[in-house]
């Protein structure tokens, strides 16, 4: 068996590792390494990771202007960040960026919030080192709420707001985007081209449930019983049905990148054309990338 090639890092003449290559690209994922950074396989010659192919993801080769590309990028981000927490201590050395460049768990703000947070940040700093008077803080506050007053008023809507409801009876297009929905027995309702990311459905009853188009990418249906469903062209991305019962359920096109299928139950499942890259398989073997209609075991197995 070949060994296995382990790679030492120097940034700003600080040399740290040695690293695992699956390191390398999981901070390269997370951008803890950058591209310009130098590694080493023996500590005499150096190369910029730019210039070393084989360590970029394959994902971070794309277009991202690529909205496609762009959500398979994130997802491996995703991916590489859930997975490295069970190696903490060997990514010593490569965390020194000031931000966590993990899993963007924060949404999309409005500027006044971002503004707001800023001044907060602003505020504690002076007042921790008191340094600046506070008669300077109290100017800076009220110059910034300002600003959001005239923001308010001459900031024409760019985007139409979308309103989530939790409360919202089972319908096509219904926006249940994070809700808690445990437990609920709605078979066969139909909510085809549902939003409904990160949602609770854990331990719910959805046989023979139209959730066709639907898009619930990181959404929990474990322990469900969702028999003879229709999940046709769905973005389940991320979506967590393990010890599920999907016997019979209609998966063709829908994307299960990185979906975990433990244990879940898939006799009698259509997989046609569906997309299964890193997808936890029921056995716990890992599905390779470029898995089309069945999984193609990568030699990865859930830790």
């Amino acid at each position: 068996m070949a060994e296995r090639k382990l790679w030492y890092v120097r940034r700003d003449s600080v040399v740290t590792g040695p690293f695992p290559e699956k390191v390398i690209r999981q901070h390269l994922l997370l951008g803890r390494l950058k591209m310009e950074d130098e590694v080493s396989d023996d500590v005499k010659r150096w190369h910029r990771v730019i210039d070393l192919e084989g360590l970029i993801p394959e994902v971070m080769k794309g277009d991202m202007d690529d909205p496609d590309v762009r959500q398979r990028f994130e997802a491996e981000r995703r991916w590489a960040d859930e997975r490295l927490a069970i190696d903490r201590r060997t990514a010593h050395g490569l965390t020194d960026h000031p931000e966590r460049r993990g899993v963007e768990r924060r949404g999309i703000e409005a500027p006044e919030s971002v503004m707001a947070r800023e001044l907060k940040t602003q505020l504690i700093v002076a007042n921790r080192h008191r340094k600046p008077p506070y008669a300077v803080a109290l100017i800076v506050a009220l110059s910034v709420l300002g600003l959001l007053v005239w923001w308010a008023i001459n900031t024409t809507p760019t985007a139409m707001v979308v309103v989530v409801d939790c409360q919202a009876a089972p319908a096509p297009q219904v926006n249940w985007g994070s809700c808690q929905l445990k437990g609920r027995q709605w078979r066969g309702v139909d909510i085809h081209g549902a939003k409904a990311r990160n949602a609770d459905f854990s331990g719910s009853i959805l046989d023979r449930a139209n959730m066709s188009g639907a898009e619930m990418a990181y959404a929990n249906m474990s322990l469900a019983h969702i028999a003879a469903a229709d999940f046709r062209q769905a973005t389940l991305v991320g979506v967590d049905f393990q010890l599920s019962n999907l016997s019979g359920s209609d998966f063709s096109g829908a994307d299960l990148a990185y979906a975990n299928l433990y244990r879940a139950d898939l006799r009698n499942a259509n997989l046609h054309d569906a997309r299964l890259d890193r997808a936890v398989w029921v056995d716990g073997s890992i599905c390779a990338v470029g898995s089309v209609g069945r999984c193609i075991p990568s030699g990865e197995r859930l830790r």
